[in-house]
């Protein structure tokens, strides 16, 4: 069962997540804490403990694509998603796939633009891989758009050849 890399993750994602947790935690507390002791800090004051809560919220909800694998075995595409508590592994079959690459904001051309990869089949989303913060992986992002292009084309070539 040999396994090939198409994209990698290499940030600490759970770390990433507990972070996000201890933060918005803090912050509930502190601005929780400042209005118990009636100090108040204008529109802090009910800003503070929502954004600490959307915070806290985001690290125990959310999750990130850590690797993206083709198993060689049995022809089929592997994405690793992984949360703070637990890991998704999403088997698809690239005979029914179809890869989008669009931009967040609807530019084609911006400063920094942000990429999103979209993993379809049958027209359906499956999958959507985002760019970083500050679009920092967006050359991972457009090889693994490319990477699994090529895949997918020649998939597509040899089944029509059968």
């Amino acid at each position: 069962m040999e396994r090939v890399v198409l994209y990698y993750n290499n940030i600490p994602l759970r770390f990433l997540f507990l972070l996000e947790v201890i933060l918005g935690s803090i912050l509930v507390f502190l601005f929780t804490y400042l209005f118990i002791c009636e100090i108040y800090l204008d529109v802090w004051t009910f800003a503070g403990p929502l954004l600490g809560l959307a915070i806290l919220i985001t690290g125990l909800t959310s999750s990130k694509i850590k690797d993206v694998n083709i198993q060689s075995s049995n022809k089929s595409i592997i994405i690793n998603r992984e949360s703070l508590f637990k890991r998704k592994v999403i088997q698809i079959n690239p005979y029914q796939m179809t890869v989008e690459l669009k931009t967040a904001n609807g530019k084609k051309y911006s400063l920094i633009p942000q990429l999103i990869l979209v993993i379809l089949i049958n027209k359906k989303e499956i999958e959507k891989l985002e760019s970083g913060f500050l679009s920092m992986n967006n050359s991972k992002i457009k090889k693994l758009h490319k990477d699994l292009k090529s895949i997918i084309e020649i998939i597509n070539t040899s089944s029509t050849e059968i």
